[in-house]
Order: structure tokens, then sequence, then C-alpha cells
């Protein structure tokens, strides 16, 4: 629960920053910033789960062509 309360951290600073522009608290949230903070979180997410396919898959690929996991 620790890490996913940190990644929600996370999120939440890098993505407001790079939403908002300045970085600063805005006493509102308009439709632009809301788009762009769920594109955000939503293309963190793609990435992580294509980085962790993608280390999966040449893990196993590893693994088969030596005969033992890289992992071990």
């Amino acid at each position: 629960m620790l890490n996913c309360n940190a990644l929600v951290h996370e999120l939440n600073n890098r993505c407001w920053k790079v939403c908002s522009g300045t970085g600063k608290l805005s006493t509102k949230l308009d439709s632009r910033l809301e788009t762009c903070l769920s594109n955000c979180v939503d293309r963190f997410i793609d990435t992580s789960n294509f980085m962790a396919n993608r280390i999966t898959s040449l893990a196993a690929q590893s693994a088969s062509s030596d005969g033992q996991s890289s992992w071990d």
C-alpha cells in the first residue's frame, strides 16, 4: 500500500507540473487541465505496462536460449 501511495503522490507532482505549466495550485480544475492530467496518468500507465511486458519477454527469451533464468 505504501508503494501505491508513493506512486500516486509522484504522479500527482509530475503531471500537475506538466499540465499546469507553473506547478502552482489553482482554485479550480478546468476541463483542459482535467484532460491533461488524465492523459498524463494514462501515458504513465501505458509506458509502465509496456516496459513490464518487454522485460518479461526479454527474460523469457534469455531463459529459453540459455536454458536457465537470467533472474537466478
